[in-house]
């Protein structure tokens, strides 16, 4: 959530502008809540958004008011006291403050599907070394890492962990942060590092990253020979059911991780597998704009894009001129906090009315600038912008909140764009979803927009999840899995973009379903581990390490790539398949397709595609003169060269289909190349749009009917019959592709609902 205080429960986010709230007794809420309150008094962690890029004099002034820790970009992390936050609020060269805000986490064959193994074997760096992540540094920020598994140690025995910064114990700070607890590789290799993973997630997704597999020779990570600085963050809720997150500390970890790397000389990449659901969903959320300096400065930030797809958090409507629309939330049962954020164009003016469960009712206008009220455990906010205006709604306690009778009233003033507004809900709750908006009139619940915060940011990588295993044996040879699963399908918790303002995400999706990874030994073993080192989670929580482990392969592969080149990289040499189908400008749902290290290195891909023949029909296709390949119309086939390299393709001219068919192709031969441009789409005499060969190309040899048992017909330019049997289109070869250049919830939580499939 964003805007709240609750007990020890989760950290909490100030309104923009500070002010006094008034207190008021609220019946919804049970006699024993701790109530919101007034910010006079105690430690806080503070996002300062400044209007440019802080200063050093800024810095030094913002440092008056207490420990500057992070700063990147116009985002600073300031430690300091609540009596101080309206004199910060005031400095001329601040935009914006917030309280950091609680996030939550997103939960053998997936390495394989990524090609990263085949990237080990067959790609060499500039010294001739095997790609596999040599020299770089994978960071994450997430609940620990199990520091005696054997995953992460070298064949020679040695540690792969540089260093852990614990965040949540105190005893020996990093120089420079005041708080929690730094171990060195020489303490991880002496036993004396108090590091522990007791909530698992953080052990697992570091894993799938970087595992060297010497558990069991299994489930090595998909950059084996980086390194890992880990930052442990948050605290754990719900009797350790859940685990949340201190935005400004996942901003300090980010920054200690960057350090390390800076001052061993090394490329690093981080991974964020979490996220919230508040804010705009347009990248101008301060630490989403924090991550992006982060990136433009040269560190490449991986992150989870959320597991919201199917949780009715998000809706969408559009109102006109003094019309207005009513939505209600169901909230689960054990939820203590909800949050209700709306958005919409900043050109419009739309009063919103929250009326909670006893008929109580609160109502906060557009206003011009940052505005706030509170009213005692229930807060509102309205803040205009450049991307849009926002309406924030939140009621807390220490005690969970009144499942039924939440509504809110979005009543239009004035409307001088489209009118189009969007609603998202989060909640702290030890139910998943907490809350679900409910079906109405006036809107429509949206799978779409719902990728997480900071995956809306401009620079970071967005990572979906897609499925590469639907069962597998647990330790006592049980069967588990679920039939509803297919492989290579969208997972069908992934979240889905545009985002708010346009921009297709997530940019690539990995997989993320049924993965398994290194189990820490501060969780308990289950029968449905596979062995004891190691356990299996999905969300795309799993998804985004693999990522993050292509870009170790790829900083030593590159080691001078800019990090802020990589979604673009991503995106054209991502690959498609069947489940994706073609798509030349992205999908909210697959982004630019799925992650391929063998092109993200040293590799291009041609995908040959048989079309204008049955399916099961086997074509031969010749590589080079020599090797002899299959390829059918009901599947595509992938074929990997080195790049710099050129190499013939040659297709079966005549082929026999069933029924003494047969289908003749109008082509022969095709040259594929890394280095030349290609523009072979001719369709049936037509020359259709030139598109760019280099990574990776898409060929689709279609064939003709030149013999069937059925009357057949063609479709021609500018001649359509009527179709009585099958129907061929003779075109020759298409070349598909785009301008390619060398170079949360936690734990159970974030499997489906899985039953024992056999015994």
């Amino acid at each position: 959530m964003k805007k709240q205080v609750l007990s020890a429960v989760i950290l909490a986010l100030l309104m923009a502008s500070v002010a006094n709230p008034v207190a008021t007794a609220l019946s919804d809420v049970p006699a024993e809540a701790v109530f919101y309150q007034t910010p006079e008094r105690g430690a806080v962690s503070l996002l300062v958004e400044g209007v440019d890029d802080f200063e050093p004099t800024e810095v030094g002034f913002l440092s008056g008011f207490g420990t500057v820790t992070t700063v990147a970009g116009r985002v600073a992390v300031l430690h300091t006291q609540s009596a101080n936050l309206p004199s910060v609020a005031q400095l001329p060269f601040v935009s914006r403050i917030e309280r950091s805000w609680p996030l939550t986490i997103y939960l053998d064959q997936s390495v394989p599907d990524v090609g990263a193994n085949i990237v080990w074997d067959q790609v060499r760096d500039s010294y001739g070394r095997n790609v596999t992540g040599k020299g770089v540094i994978v960071g994450f920020v997430d609940t620990g890492i199990d520091v005696s598994h054997p995953d992460f140690t070298f064949p020679n025995g040695s540690t792969k962990i540089l260093y852990v910064w614990d965040q949540t114990i105190g005893g020996r700070p990093p120089a420079n942060y005041g708080y929690g607890y730094e171990c060195t590789s020489e303490d991880i290799q002496a036993g004396s590092c108090p590091e522990t993973d007791t909530f698992g997630h953080g052990t697992h997704v570091a894993g799938i990253a970087a595992s060297s597999g010497r558990a069991t020779g299994n489930y090595t990570g998909v950059a084996p020979d980086a390194s890992i600085i880990f930052v442990k963050s948050g605290h754990e809720i719900c009797d350790g059911g859940s685990w949340t997150f201190d935005s400004s500390q996942i901003l300090d970890g980010i920054s200690y991780i960057i350090k390390k790397a800076t001052q061993l000389g090394r490329r690093a990449v981080i991974n964020l597998s979490l996220g919230g659901n508040i804010g705009g969903h347009d990248g101008s959320d301060p630490w989403e704009v924090g991550l992006d300096e982060f990136v433009k400065a040269g560190t490449a930030i991986v992150v989870a894009a959320g597991n919201q797809a199917q949780d009715n958090s998000h809706i969408r409507g559009q109102l006109v001129k003094g019309a207005n629309v009513t939505f209600d939330v169901s909230v689960r049962e054990s939820t203590t906090d909800l949050a209700i954020d709306m958005w919409y164009s900043s050109q419009d003016e739309i009063v919103a009315t929250l009326t909670t469960p006893s008929g109580r009712t609160y109502t906060i206008p557009t206003l011009a600038g940052d505005k706030s009220a509170n009213y005692g455990n229930v807060i509102s906010f309205a803040r205009t912008g450049e991307l849009g205006n926002e309406l924030y709604f939140e009621a807390n306690s220490a005690a969970p909140l009144p499942t039924q009778g939440w509504s809110v009233t979005l009543s239009a003033r004035q409307i001088s764009s489209n009118g189009v507004w969007d609603a998202w809900v989060d909640t702290a709750s030890c139910i998943f979803p907490g809350a679900v908006f409910l079906p109405g009139n006036g809107y429509q619940i949206d799978q779409s927009i719902t990728i997480g915060i900071p995956g809306t940011a401009h620079y970071v990588v967005t990572v979906g999840a897609y499925i590469t295993k639907t069962s597998w044996s647990g330790i006592n040879g049980q069967s588990f899995g679920s039939s509803d699963l297919r492989p290579g399908g969208i997972a069908p918790f992934s979240s889905l973009g545009p985002t708010r303002d346009g921009r297709i995400k997530p940019d690539v999706v990995a997989p993320g379903m049924l993965i398994a990874s290194a189990r820490s030994n501060g969780t308990a073993e289950r029968t449905s581990d596979p062995d004891p080192f190691h356990r299996i989670l999905a969300g795309t929580s799993m998804a985004a390490p693999h990522v993050a482990g292509v870009v170790a392969l790829m900083f030593q592969y590159a080691p001078n790539l800019q990090a802020r080149a990589l979604p673009t990289i991503f995106r054209q040499t991502a690959r498609l398949d069947l489940n994706t189908g073609l798509m030349a400008t992205g999908s909210p749902v697959w982004g630019f397709g799925k992650i391929d290290a063998r092109t993200a290195t040293g590799l291009f891909r041609l995908t040959l595609v048989p079309n204008g023949i049955p399916d099961g029909i086997k074509v031969q296709v010749q590589i080079d003169n020599t090797n002899e390949l299959n390829a059918t119309s009901d599947s595509w086939l992938d074929i990997y060269f080195a790049k710099g390299t050129t190499h013939t393709i040659a297709f079966e001219t005549l082929v026999k289909g069933d029924n003494e068919a047969s289908y003749r192709l109008a082509n022969v031969n095709f040259i594929a190349t890394s280095a030349t441009d290609q523009a072979v789409n001719y369709t049936a005499g037509e020359l259709m749009r030139p598109l760019t060969f280099d990574y990776t190309g898409y060929l689709i040899p279609d064939y003709e009917v030149v013999l069937a048992p059925n009357p057949i017909v063609l479709i021609l330019p500018s001649i359509v019959l009527l179709v009585l049997g099958m129907v061929a289109i003779a075109l020759g070869f298409e070349l598909y592709a785009v301008n390619k250049r060398k170079r949360k919830e936690p734990g159970e939580n974030d499997l489906p609902r899985l039953q024992p499939i056999s015994s």
